[in-house]
């Protein structure tokens, strides 16, 4: 067949090592391909997982913020209850001591007549 169409041994050898070249150059340009699409999706997922730490470093954040805030404000609601139990009881003790002299004052009112 190789002789009907005129082509010669070292002229098949030269053919063959010219396509197995191509095969070659074909396989290795398809595996460059892969890894380059294979780098580029590995550079996005890191992109996406530093992205998300980044989220979550910012919402772990706001919570602590949020929590010093309730602490702050019951820490103050704490204190102005206190404040106002104290005053009552100034207030108690202060209604406590006029009735004593009320009392007292009267004691003597009647001790006179």
């Amino acid at each position: 067949r190789r002789r009907k169409a005129g082509v010669s041994e070292e002229e098949l050898v030269v053919l063959e090592a010219k396509l197995r070249a191509q095969v070659e150059e074909s396989v290795r340009s398809r595996v460059m391909q892969e890894e380059e699409e294979a780098k580029e999706r590995l550079r996005r997922e890191k992109e996406q997982i530093e992205a998300e730490k980044e989220r979550l470093q910012k919402e772990a954040k706001e919570v602590l913020e949020a929590r010093a805030r309730i602490a702050e404000e019951t820490a103050a609601q704490q204190l102005r209850l206190a404040e106002q139990r104290s005053k009552l009881a100034e207030e108690r003790e202060r209604e406590a001591k006029e009735r004593e002299e009320a009392a007292a004052r009267r004691e003597r009112e009647l001790e006179e007549r």
